[in-house]
This record gives C-alpha cells, structure tokens and sequence, in this order.
C-alpha cells in the first residue's frame, strides 16, 4: 500500500460541474470519503447532460478522456459511448489505484471494467444506475437471443465485481438473478437530497391555495408521456396547477400539446432548492423497464417532502421505497378512470397526509444512504493494494 493513504477510483461519464444525477451522486460519495481521509480519483469525460449544473464543491483528483459525441443519433452515440468506456477503463489501469468503483454511463462500462479488473486481479464495486445492456432490450433495440447481447450478458455474468451497490433491493435481486451471482451488496438509493426550508417562494408556486402538480427532470424512452399528459388534460384549473419542466427523447411532442393547455405552467428549469413548493410530483417507468432504471426523480421529491403520484408497476423500487406517500397509477390499465379516481380523492387533508408519510421516509433514506457510504468506505479500506 502506498504509505498509511487510503486510495479509490470512480468511473463516470458525467461529474459535476457537468450536470446529470449520476455524477451528482459520485461527487457526493466522494465528499463524504474524502471528509473520512480517503484520497478520492475520479475518472470522467468532457460529455455534456441536459439538466440544471451542480452547484456543489467539486471533491476528488479528477481525470478526463475525450468525449466524441454528445448528439441524439442512437447509433453515433452508442459508438461513442463505447470507446469512451473502453477509454475510462484503460485510463483506470494507467493511474494503478485500487479499488475500482463502476457505475453505469457510459453504456457498458461495467463490461469493460469487469474484464480488466478480472484480468489485472484489481477489486472492484459495480454500481448500478441504469443498467446495460438490459435497457437496449428495454428500449426494443435488440432481441433477447440476439448473439451480441448475449455475449454482454455472458461477459458480464463471468467478470462479476466484488461488491454491488443497488439503488433498491428489488434492483439488487433482479441483478443478482439476471447474473446467477452471489456477491455482497449494499443499498444506495439514488436521488437523496436535504431538505430545504429556508427559500423564498418562487413566483411560479404563488398559487391562491391551489394544489401544485409537476413533472420535473428527462422524460425519456423509459417513461410514459401519456401518464403527464392525462393529468393535465383532466385538471381542473381552479384547484389545481401544473408545473411542467421536462428535457429527453419523450418531451418535445409533451411541450408542444402543453403549450395550449391552460393552467400548465411551463419552466425550462427547476433549482432543487424550489422542488419543495411543488405538493405532488409525478414519476413514470414503464413496465418493461422495471429495475433496468429506478428513477431519481422520484426519491428527490419525497426528500423534499412532497407527495408522489407513480405511473409504474408496484413491484419495483420506487413504489416498494416510497409507497406509502403517494398514488399509484397502473401503466397497463385504463389511464383516464385512474387519473379520474386520483383527482376524486386529493384534498389539502389526503395530501397533508401522504406529506407527512414523505417526511418519515426521507429520514430513512437519509439513514440507508450513511450506511451504504459507510460501507463503501469499509469495502475500500479492505481492498488496498500492499
């Protein structure tokens, strides 16, 4: 080991000042190992992500490989992301700290981490956000028996990590199932943010008593528009305003329509400091895309004390997490008696009340989220390189 210094390595494709959650949630980890005395290098790209920048401190010794596509051609950008993954992986050999900590941007990461980890014999933690290649099959891009997933699968499947960090339990089961692994693991809900109670109100949330509605965040092939759309078809303007900032592959045709709709407030972006004034967020993933993506958004709102209304499946994390402060809508089911049924029972009391479930849940997640730092930082003391 080098001297009495603790050392790590995150890989990421985006890290603040760059916005996107994902880095956002290394740069907080980061923080926090570097305030227990490990020294933290981050290894990252120049690729830019639509969303709000992280005001933060940025923590860590940060390195950069180039990024060569930040456009929405799918093909391009899958390309793209695969050399720049390749590049990470190559640039974490260079540097010769240990342990590794993967998560999942660009695409396929983790495969070339895990094959380089194994073969160097480096321990590594996989740390899953959305999770490849299962989303290309989520996202109707290739067949189940298609022979190049299935060789992803299989390599990933053989150069399995030493720890894995799930965002839920349910997404730890469906990895360790898809995998026939058997490794430890640990639960880092990703999303998790202090509350803020001290802001102004913004002009926006300056309502007359009426009940605040938003979707805030990427609206993207795992979500369902509809959902949103529904919403602000059947609201009732003179009780209810909707909030409305969105970016991703779903939201332009949602703006458009928007756009006509009245008591839609439309906003190009929302300070996380404000997500407090909205009383209900909505969060959408469509069934196919169970555990391949648990959304931030979700669990950010909850933080912030605010009600949630889910459009998902209630076998995922974000209903089994924070269930008992929303309402949920079944995706396969009909949309517009469900939505019906949802305005029929949210008055100031249900909603005071699913609030105060959200304030009990965001301390637990608090809680999950130290003990899965501590345990990062446990699982990095026992992997020193000597």
């Amino acid at each position: 080991m080098r001297g009495d210094t603790v050392h790590c390595l995150i890989l990421n494709r985006n890290y603040p000042p760059v916005a996107g959650i994902t880095g956002a949630s290394a740069n907080e980890l980061a923080e926090y190992l570097t305030m227990q005395g490990v020294k933290v290098e981050i290894i990252t790209t120049h690729g830019q992500y639509a969303g709000a920048g992280s005001r933060k401190a940025v923590f860590g010794q940060v390195h950069y490989v180039p990024a060569f596509y930040n456009g929405k051609n799918k093909l391009m950008r899958l390309c793209a992301n695969l050399i720049e993954g390749f590049l990470m992986a190559r640039k974490a050999r260079e540097l010769q700290q240990a342990p590794w900590i993967c998560m999942t941007d660009p695409p396929l990461l983790n495969f070339w981490v895990g094959r380089l980890a194994s073969k160097l014999n480096i321990p590594w933690a996989y740390w899953s956000m959305d999770l490849y290649p299962q989303a290309f099959y989520a996202a109707k891009l290739v067949q189940p028996k298609n022979f190049i997933y299935q060789f992803l699968l299989k390599s990933i499947k053989r150069h399995q990590p030493n720890l894995l960090i799930a965002l839920g339990s349910k997404q730890a089961e469906f990895i360790q199932q898809s995998y026939d692994w058997s490794i430890p693991c640990l639960i880092l809900p990703c999303g998790v943010l202090k509350r803020n109670r001290a802001e102004a109100k913004p002009a926006w949330a300056q309502q007359n008593g009426k009940i605040l509605l938003g979707y805030a965040g990427n609206l993207g092939q795992a979500h369902e528009p509809e959902f949103i759309l529904e919403l602000m078809r059947q609201m009732d303007t003179s009780r209810f305003h909707f909030i409305l900032s969105t970016y991703g592959a779903k939201a332009q045709a949602l703006l458009n329509l928007a756009k006509k709709m009245q008591g839609v407030e439309i906003l190009e972006t929302i300070p996380q400091n404000q997500l407090q004034f909205i009383d209900v967020h909505l969060a959408t993933l469509s069934p196919s895309w169970d555990h391949v993506c648990v959304p931030s958004k979700a669990v950010s709102s909850i933080c912030q004390e605010a009600a949630l209304l889910y459009c998902g499946t209630n076998t995922n994390d974000n209903w089994h997490l924070l269930g008992d402060a929303g309402w949920h809508i079944d995706p396969t089911a009909n949309l517009s008696s469900q939505v019906s049924q949802f305005y029929a029972q949210l008055n100031p009391a249900r909603l005071a009340q699913k609030k105060s479930n959200a304030a009990v849940i965001a301390i637990d997640l608090q809680e999950t989220q130290q003990k899965g730092f501590a345990a990062i930082l446990q699982f990095i003391q026992g992997n020193q390189k000597h």
